[in-house]
């Protein structure tokens, strides 16, 4: 099993915000606290409800059995989530016997998940793009409107979800702590499958950072929740996990999205569309897992843009859409390019804002003027996508200049990288003097 040494938890218990850090806390204080307020003084979308009745259905037979309900006994609709969520909804139904809504808990929890994001991207950003644009980045995703409506408003627990993902390969790559890596990311598929897309790059993440004693301990780490939480659900609810979890296709979600609404926009014969939002979706998940873990065999260092790589592609090319899922690629595309990510971070938060509006506060169906509005966003994701496969696949292709971060000479911060290399986010140079920052510190910690 895996071991913290005691210099590098020291370090851990022991940390102080620096300057940098601080300036992140007095933009991302003020939004906490607007979400907070949301959260407890909303009534917040239809998921709110199902979360009620899921806690109900939690409370009567149990976080196990709950997977044996028929729909008639579940509620608004079957539970359809992994198991760990079932434990957190023990402890939501604890806080709600005290008198704590369950809307204020779920959406508490993921504005806690918010803000923790935020100081996550300017720890993996600070040694590979220096403290000024990894500060910009981290500013960014605090101020994102789609995690600020999803994590304050919504109501459901993606952002936590995406930040444990985002944890799990910071805790890889740049803390290396393989063990707590597994954890971090077995907890994430544990809540909900979405993450899944990411178990390829962290295994060869994991092989490139140190072979097979460093894989073995992800796996080990990942291996203690499902023993713990998947096991007794596979022994006791199998066939209704399998059938309401495991086999979950994202069909009770709209299809007005992406490609598919572009086929139907076309007039693409609906057999095809029928193969696309079926067997395709197959294809889709393995593109979005797949390419990215291929393209950082030789640089395990480059996980964190690989995984917004990962994330942009699978909302880029799935036909399922729910406002949610915005919450996945909405922190991890500045892990690829600042400029480009700022670009879908503005254009997808002013259409869900405007949406929002729209819809009085609730998601509703969708109208034909609101499908060329989420075009839109859909449309935004194409800077990061194309950027972040140029980052990998052609990284000698010329980049226009205004895309591009001028580090600059450094500027004595502690912890900077700037060191006059230019670049543009985690992945835009791999041989830059952050990405060498992380070489050369081995198993040394290099996030500070």
């Amino acid at each position: 099993m895996a071991q913290i040494s005691q210099q590098q938890a020291s370090r851990w218990l022991t940390w102080r915000p620096d300057k940098t850090s601080r300036r992140l806390a007095l933009v991302a204080a003020p939004v906490f606290i607007l979400e907070l307020v949301l959260a407890w003084t909303t009534k917040g979308t239809f998921d709110v409800e199902i979360w009620q009745s899921f806690a109900d259905s939690v409370r009567r037979v149990g976080p196990i059995d709950i997977y044996n309900l028929p729909l008639e006994e579940a509620g608004p609709m079957v539970y359809n989530h992994a198991p760990l969520t079932g434990w957190w909804l023990v402890i939501v139904n604890g806080l709600a016997s005290i008198g704590v809504p369950v809307g204020a808990t779920v959406r508490t929890a993921t504005t806690v998940a918010h803000l923790l994001t935020s100081f996550l991207i300017l720890a993996i950003l600070r040694p590979r793009v220096g403290e000024t644009w990894a500060l910009r980045s981290a500013i960014a995703v605090a101020l994102s409107p789609v995690l600020v409506i999803i994590s304050g408003f919504h109501g459901n627990n993606d952002p936590s979800v995406a930040l444990l993902t985002i944890a799990s390969v910071w805790l890889l790559v740049d803390r290396r702590a393989p063990f707590l890596a597994g954890l971090a990311f077995a907890a994430a598929v544990s809540v909900k499958l979405i993450p899944v897309i990411a178990l390829p790059l962290l295994l060869v993440a994991a092989w490139g950072v140190g072979r097979a004693r460093t894989l073995l301990r992800l796996v080990l780490g990942g291996l203690t929740v499902v023993v713990l939480f998947w096991v007794p659900v596979l022994i006791w609810a199998r066939d209704g996990f399998v059938t309401n979890v495991l086999g979950y296709d994202g069909s009770g979600f709209p299809r007005q999205w992406g490609f598919y609404q572009l086929g139907v926009s076309l007039e693409v014969p609906q057999r095809l569309l029928w193969i696309y939002e079926g067997k395709g979706t197959y294809l889709v998940l393995a593109l979005c897992a797949l390419v990215p873990a291929w393209a950082i065999r030789r640089q395990p260092e480059r996980a964190p843009a690989a995984l917004g790589l990962s994330m942009a592609m699978f909302l880029f090319l799935t036909p399922a859409w729910a406002t949610q899922y915005g919450s996945y690629p909405a922190a991890t595309i500045f892990l690829v390019e600042f400029w480009p990510a700022l670009i879908t971070t503005v254009v997808t938060g002013l259409i869900y804002v405007t949406l929002y509006i729209w819809w009085g506060g609730d998601v509703r169906t969708l109208t034909p003027p609101q499908y060329k509005l989420l075009f839109f966003a859909w449309a935004s994701l194409v800077p990061v996508v194309v950027a972040g496969l140029r980052s990998f696949l052609w990284p000698r292709l010329p980049w226009p200049r205004w895309l591009q971060i001028d580090i600059g000479e450094s500027s004595g911060t502690s912890g900077s990288t700037e060191s006059g290399a230019r670049t543009s986010g985690s992945g835009a140079d791999p041989s830059g003097s952050g990405a060498r920052a992380v070489r050369a510190k081995g198993t040394e910690d290099t996030a500070r």
